[in-house]
């Protein structure tokens, strides 16, 4: 599988880290964006990985900075990307089965390297559920596009 990663200067060590996993276990990985612990801009980053999975050209991002929320934020304003900020292997399973999730982010100030390296296996064995989150998954689509849900909201349960 290839996957796309990228991070700030606080996400440096930690992508590093999971880089290194990712490889180990037989991942194609493309780096977006050299950064040798140097400041680098949190937005930038999270621009290329989401367009990497918008365009098809990877099938799974991940992003880190030191909260793991500027990622998240930058990276979900890219149609077709859904990234979510998780701190361990059972929010990032579940961010893939119910939510479909496709960028996973973290916190580098937060989460240990061991810890991301798990959540980030569990999240890549996990198949979208899509008989049960269906609807909600096409209605943060149908959000994309500019629907307003309006119809929606009173008939939801």
């Amino acid at each position: 599988m290839q996957i796309t990663i990228s991070g700030d200067h606080r996400g440096h060590d930690a992508v590093e880290g999971v880089v290194n996993h990712l490889k180990a276990q037989g991942h194609q990985v493309v780096i977006q964006g050299a950064c040798d612990g140097e400041a680098c801009d949190y937005p930038v980053r999270s621009l290329a990985v989401a367009k990497d999975i918008a365009e098809g050209r990877s099938e799974l991002g991940i992003l880190i900075c030191g909260s793991g929320i500027g990622v998240s934020i930058a990276a979900n304003k890219v149609d077709g990307v859904r990234a979510a900020l998780v701190v361990d292997a059972a929010h990032a399973k579940g961010s893939r089965e119910h939510n479909h999730a496709n960028v996973l982010c973290f916190s580098a100030d937060r989460t240990p390297v061991d810890e991301m390296c798990q959540a980030v296996e569990a999240w890549m064995t996990a198949e979208p559920q899509p008989d049960r989150h269906a609807r909600r998954v096409a209605q943060m689509t149908d959000i994309e596009r500019g629907a307003s849900l309006q119809d929606q909201a009173s008939s939801s349960a």
